[in-house]
């Protein structure tokens, strides 16, 4: 698919909107939808998982992480917004046991 005229930062605002509403799933449509014009975006990669993990899809939302390509860091005033996926995965033996000690969240 050809990438579009329309920035990244415009699909953000819409993925953004759409967790202010509380429409999760759309927030997530909505950032599959960028990522498509703009597949690098790191920022909306983030609010893919981010959206899924408020969304209670903590499964998909781990699988996705991993996708993505987990270590890349985020600035880290948006990191603190991934703790939700990070309390719902601290206790998966599955995810616990693949993340390296300085990925356990500080939480063990």
């Amino acid at each position: 698919m050809p990438v579009s005229d329309r920035p990244a930062t415009d699909w953000l605002e819409a993925v953004k909107d759409a967790e202010r509403r509380g429409e999760l799933l759309t927030a997530v449509d909505l950032a599959e939808q960028g990522l498509a014009e703009r597949p690098d975006d790191l920022w909306l990669k983030h609010r893919a998982v981010l959206a899924l993990a408020r969304a209670g899809a903590t499964e998909e939302a781990a699988r996705r992480f991993e996708r993505y390509g987990r270590n890349r860091n985020v600035l880290v005033r948006e990191l603190v917004s991934l703790s939700p996926l990070a309390r719902r995965c601290a206790d998966d033996a599955d995810v616990f046991g693949s993340l390296p000690a300085a990925h356990h969240f500080g939480h063990r």
